[in-house]
């Protein structure tokens, strides 16, 4: 989504005839969450564009859609590829922060 806002504000001069405070890439940033429980290619898409900072992990458990039972096993994998405190802000400290628990 945000490759076709940054390439329509190129294409039609959007980035020459208006003088934006905040880029909005940076806007996502700051101001969204990219939240999933299942897709593995992009979480680490979003990780690399936005930063772990962006990013909440869901089990969806008791839902049919989740991992479990084997969610210990797949986050093991699923992760593997996050430097550790990446991992732990993606996994729970993020919801932390957010949620002020």
């Amino acid at each position: 989504m945000i490759e076709t806002v940054e390439h329509n504000m190129k294409q039609f001069g959007a980035l020459n005839q208006v003088k934006y405070e905040v880029m909005p890439r940076e806007l996502m940033k700051a101001q969204c969450r990219f939240v999933g429980w299942y897709d593995d290619a992009n979480l680490r898409s979003v990780c690399r564009q936005f930063g772990a900072d962006c990013v909440l992990w869901a089990w969806n458990f008791p839902d049919a859609t989740s991992d479990w039972p084997d969610a210990h096993r797949l986050n093991e994998k699923r992760f593997r590829d996050l430097e550790i405190g990446d991992r732990h802000k993606v996994m729970w400290k993020n919801a932390s922060t957010l949620y002020r628990l």
